[in-house]
């Protein structure tokens, strides 16, 4: 059985918020919630441990999400605001590396958390 390129990058991150807590409308602007910027803090702790610097080239990954509990979820919930964060922290330095993201629900797991795998994709 042939395997894909080993790992360039391989982190848990905290559960992320809901897209629709993420940003707020105030006044004729948005902004980041109490919530998104408390995410953006826990993510940050996690990419700053990772000494690397931030990711080059063509990318592809593998986000498992692992949800708190068995509750319905959007499937489309929680994947802009992880690849925000670790763009953000600088994981890598632009979404437009990303040549391919496989997005994935796991198995429940006490809290959720996510798990972030990331390839060179050339």
């Amino acid at each position: 059985m042939k395997r894909g390129p080993a790992p360039i990058l391989d982190l848990d991150f905290p559960y992320p918020p809901s897209e629709d807590r993420y940003w707020l409308s105030v006044g004729a602007r948005i902004v980041l919630s109490l919530e998104a910027r408390r995410y953006r803090e826990q993510v940050a702790a996690i990419v700053a441990q990772y000494t690397g610097p931030p990711l080059e080239g063509r990318l592809s990954g593998h986000v498992t999400f692992h949800p708190p509990d068995e509750r319905r979820r959007d499937p489309d919930d929680g994947h802009m605001v992880m690849l925000d964060a670790l763009m953000h922290f600088g994981a890598f330095d632009d979404c437009e590396q990303i040549r391919n993201v496989e997005f994935r629900r796991g198995p429940v797991a006490p809290g959720g958390k996510v798990v972030v795998c990331v390839e060179d994709a050339t």
